[in-house]
């Protein structure tokens, strides 16, 4: 028997109500100049700290934390404040190694992560960053990135564009390609 749409909407609206909003990370260093280049942090930014903040630990907890460090990638970190907010998930579910990783395609948007990240520290000895310029197609302008060595991640976290835009706004590397998500919104995401 399957679920009516409204009762899956209920469950959902009984859920959202239930779960604890994640603290967010620090934006204070950042300027109305910065958003300019750099999507600002709105809803649908929350919403996935939400979710980062509430399933991360359940993922994680039939893990030992001396079983390594969890590894996470983001695919386009714009502020930053995700790849935040998913080491401070980690870091609270008592693991004492992660490797964060960050990738943009907005050069300025990269820089920005870098400022956040430093911002919401200090992090353990055990956490390591690192953020690089690269697109989703992995047509990368930085070389080496350690997260494409074989070993895998744990977590892939991403707020794709989806935006309906006009294609010409679809494939930018600046602020544009936060949102642009081409006619139906879906550029990006079928990629």
């Amino acid at each position: 028997m399957s679920t009516s749409f409204k009762t899956q909407c209920d469950n959902a609206t009984k859920l959202a109500k239930d779960v604890e909003p994640a603290p967010l990370p620090s934006v204070n260093h950042l300027t109305y100049k910065d958003y300019d280049n750099v999507y600002e942090p709105s809803d649908d930014t929350f919403l996935l700290i939400d979710a980062i903040h509430h399933d991360v630990p359940i993922a994680l907890g039939s893990r030992s934390s001396s079983g390594g460090a969890i590894r996470s990638v983001e695919l386009g970190s714009g502020s930053g404040v995700n790849v935040v907010a998913m080491a401070r998930a980690v870091q609270g579910a008592g693991w004492k190694e992660g490797m964060f990783y960050a990738t943009d395609i907005n050069e300025v948007a990269a820089k920005t992560t870098e400022g956040t990240i430093a911002a919401n520290g200090p992090w353990d000895d055990g956490f390591e960053f690192g953020v690089h310029v690269v697109d989703l197609l992995g047509e990368t302008h930085t070389p080496g990135l350690p997260f494409w060595d074989g070993k895998g991640v744990d977590f892939v976290v991403f707020n794709p564009p989806y935006v309906p835009t006009p294609p010409e706004e679809v494939g930018g590397s600046g602020i544009e390609a936060s949102w642009a998500g081409g006619l139906d919104g879906r550029v990006v995401i079928d990629r």
